[in-house]
């Protein structure tokens, strides 16, 4: 049986491998997939956690997807974007090549470890393949995202920004407010794969509007619903950016 730790570079995952490892609990590897589309800070503790995956002998293994390509570049040359209902860029570029690179193991068993933490058990599932088990040992201890950070801390690591894909569907306006100030470059990429996309303003990479009227927002210091609420619905404006469709 192999036993292997999804790491997804945020709170949960560093603070469940810092754990498995204080328990002396077997970890033949620590696996991370790379979308070439996280955040900075992102890549930034990436680069540290290889160095202390190196002093606790810990095998440290980074996939990709089978397109050779950044998810960005996959969904900007198809004129498309991730939507949020099929959730197609997950699969795609975390669960196959991970499932992928754990097959080699098929004939042994494994067991997954995934960081989902005490407050999140909403989120548990159960693995679809017969020879993967799912495990949630942040679950199994009650350890919540509050003691995550206390384990951080106490191993003397920094903690993580949240992780995830910069562009990603299921920001909240406060991910895209901060996209902006810290990382300007990065949301004018995201603006141009949502503008791009065949079915824009339809279909947008916000839960409500444009990223062009949150950018307008954030720099007038409003929320977007302040922001919306100030426009009336039968503006031409707001005929010409939203299509028709604005918050209540």
């Amino acid at each position: 049986m192999k036993h292997i730790l999804n790491f997804g570079a945020g709170v949960n995952s560093t603070a469940l491998v810092i754990e498995m490892v204080n328990k002396k609990l077997p970890l033949d590897y620590v696996i991370f997939a790379d979308t070439g589309c996280e955040l900075p800070e992102t890549y930034n503790h990436i680069t540290r956690m290889k160095e202390w995956f190196k002093t606790k002998n810990i095998n440290f293994v980074i996939t990709s997807s089978k397109y050779n390509c950044t998810i960005y570049d996959y969904f900007f040359n198809k004129r498309t974007i991730p939507f949020r209902k099929f959730r197609d860029c997950t699969d795609k570029f975390k669960k196959i090549p991970i499932t992928k690179f754990i097959s080699q193991f098929k004939k042994e068993g494994v067991i997954q470890y995934i960081g989902i933490s005490s407050d999140e058990k909403h989120r548990i599932r159960f693995s679809d393949k017969k020879w993967i088990t799912f495990e949630y040992p942040l679950v199994e201890w009650n350890i919540d995202r509050k003691k995550c950070i206390e384990i951080i801390k106490k191993e003397g690591l920094e903690i993580p920004v949240k992780s995830g894909c910069f562009m990603c569907p299921f920001q909240p306006f406060e991910s895209w407010k901060n996209l902006l100030n810290f990382h300007p470059e990065l949301y004018k990429k995201a603006r141009e794969i949502e503008e791009q996309n065949r079915s824009y303003p339809k279909n947008t990479l916000t839960w409500k509007g444009t990223l062009k009227q949150y950018e307008e927002s954030i720099k007038q210091q409003k929320t977007i619903k302040e922001f919306w609420e100030e426009l009336r619905c039968g503006s031409k404006y707001v005929k010409e950016s939203c299509n028709g469709f604005c918050m209540t």
